[in-house]
């Protein structure tokens, strides 16, 4: 029994578009060109400079029935906060992040209503990014008020109490609980509860999610300030868009990846133009953030590259195969070990960054050609398209 070949493109938004393919073709040409030397009887000598081109040809057909693919239905962006660890540098302490010196003292030395002295950098804070990279700051405060908004006549900022307003310390279940009901709050002014959900894990730690699926969850949030020792965190992650195309007829897969190909392109391939604004420190931060921005703008549906399954046997794991993603080892600092099978990727693995030139589970680059076959009147297309892979496109 012939079955259909998987396989995904990747767009620059971290979408992925599937298509049925019925043959695939792995095309590589080293151009190396023999020359014989005159006088030694034919021998012949070529230079070998590494200088290879790759295609790609997929060759499949457009029907009706959604492709079945193991992302049809996205997944949201988690990270979490842990109070009960301490991350002091590059350590995880295995220490309540508020019994952390630095933490005492910041929380001793607060006045009470120290939230009014918004302006300064100094008072402890974190960021989380919603899913439209809106950016929603979170303040420790000293205050009776355990958690809240607009607290503080209209200071209009989110706060939790680290420290009442008679100098006692909160636990860490308290911080624990007043984060989880600060971001599931949706009352007044406050839209957290609209944007995430959060809940709490064991002693200390939240998990705070996307209420929204999709790759552009994904953030280099929470950031925190004014702490040397933050709690451990992880930024979110995981979170990944449905299949582009689910649900269409024929025609309209073919209408929507012939729209695509007939007027994309990707807007900017640099950081963008915060570099150069002087000793701001926030400078790259702000210029990643607005690249990402543009890449899920008009940049969205650019194909940026492809994941193209295949049977392996060494990552079997016990069965007689497992789905694992080709991948293409480019650069001069790749050795031996780095061109191995070790390296591929499951087939089910999510691209948390299409742009990256490290991610071995897809192969960067881009269609060049794509032709489409309506079979008869039928609804029913073939397809041939032609993908070149390359790692930087300009």
């Amino acid at each position: 029994m012939v079955v259909n070949i998987p396989v995904k493109l990747v767009r620059a938004d971290g979408g992925l578009i599937a298509l049925d393919v019925t043959t695939l073709t792995l095309d590589v040409d080293r151009n190396i060109n023999p020359h014989a030397i005159p006088y030694a009887g034919s021998n012949r000598f070529a230079f070998d400079l590494n200088l290879s081109k790759a295609v790609i040809l997929l060759e499949g057909y457009m029907v009706d029935a959604p492709s079945i693919v193991d992302v049809a239905a996205g997944q949201a962006a988690t990270c979490n906060i842990d109070f009960s660890k301490t991350l002091s540098g590059s350590s995880t302490l295995q220490t309540d992040w508020i019994d952390d010196t630095n933490v005492l003292n910041i929380a001793y030395a607060m006045n009470n209503n120290s939230f009014t002295a918004i302006g300064h950098h100094d008072i402890p804070h974190f960021v989380i990014n919603d899913i439209d990279s809106v950016a929603h700051t979170i303040y420790f405060v000293r205050s009776n008020t355990t958690y809240g908004h607009n607290s503080f006549g209209s200071s209009g900022k989110y706060h939790i109490s680290i420290i009442d307003a008679t100098g006692n310390l909160r636990t860490t279940a308290n911080i624990q609980s007043y984060l989880v009901a600060l971001l599931n709050t949706n009352s007044g002014s406050s839209v957290l509860g609209t944007k995430f959900i959060a809940t709490a894990d064991g002693t200390g730690n939240v998990i705070i999610k996307h209420l929204v699926k999709g790759v552009a969850g994904n953030s280099n949030s929470p950031r925190f300030a004014g702490l040397y020792a933050t709690p451990y965190f992880n930024t979110f992650r995981g979170g990944y868009n449905s299949d582009a195309l689910q649900g269409m007829s024929a025609g309209d897969k073919v209408m929507a990846l012939y729209a695509i190909l007939n007027n994309s392109i990707d807007v900017d391939n640099s950081i963008g133009s915060a570099y150069g604004q002087g000793a701001d420190s926030n400078a790259m931060e702000r210029a990643s953030d607005a690249k990402r921005l543009r890449r899920f703008n008009q940049s969205a549906d650019y194909i940026t590259g492809i994941q193209i399954p295949f049977n392996s046997r060494h990552h079997a794991d016990g069965e007689k195969y497992k789905a694992m993603n080709f991948f293409m080892p480019t650069g001069p600092g790749i050795n031996a070990r780095g061109k191995s099978i070790i390296n591929a990727k499951p087939a089910s693995s999510v691209i948390d960054d299409p742009d990256s030139d490290g991610d071995f589970s897809f192969i960067k680059g881009t269609i060049t050609k794509a032709t489409f076959v309506q079979i008869g009147g039928e609804p029913l297309y073939q397809f041939n398209i032609q993908f070149l892979p390359i790692d930087v496109i300009i």
